[in-house]
């Protein structure tokens, strides 16, 4: 659950409560946790999360206009957190199948060109064969001619 936060202090700039400065007409939006402990980031209170009794202090004070924004979705922290872990693990490997899949093009790309040359080299061995089979007849055609008997005739 979330919270949107403004002090409307006519007597100063603004208010602190809970541990925390909360300035004129600035609405600050903060993450309500169910939790004893307050929210410290380096001895500091957080002003992005707020636990149930530091809230509850602010309702309490008329400075403050506090609107609680109900979780309608139903996502809990802790399911918010799995899902970006599987997001970053899922990334990780559609990074790797990318990587992959151009090592697998480029094989495929080489393979090609090797059957396109072993193709070539057949076919020039196909035509070199038939050149030589065309000479081979030809020179039948002008070699002596026998008789019936196997004789050569002169």
């Amino acid at each position: 659950m979330f919270a949107s936060i403004t002090a409307n202090n006519q007597h100063g700039n603004g208010r602190n409560r809970a541990g925390r400065r909360f300035p004129n007409g600035q609405v600050i939006r903060m993450e309500v946790i169910d939790q004893v402990e307050d929210f410290k980031v380096g001895g500091v209170p957080d002003m992005a999360r707020i636990n149930v009794a530091g809230l509850e202090a602010l309702k309490a004070d008329k400075v403050f206009s506090v609107i609680v924004e109900s979780d309608e979705s139903g996502i809990s922290r802790e399911l918010l957190d799995a899902t970006r872990t599987k997001l970053v693990d899922v990334s990780g490997q559609l990074a790797a199948a990318r990587v992959d899949i151009d090592r697998l093009t480029a094989d495929i790309l080489e393979r090609d060109h090797q059957i396109e040359s072993l193709k070539s080299q057949l076919a020039a061995g196909a035509h070199a064969k038939d050149e030589k089979g065309d000479a081979k007849a030809d020179d039948k055609s002008k070699g002596s001619k026998k008789d019936e008997k196997g004789d050569a005739k002169k």
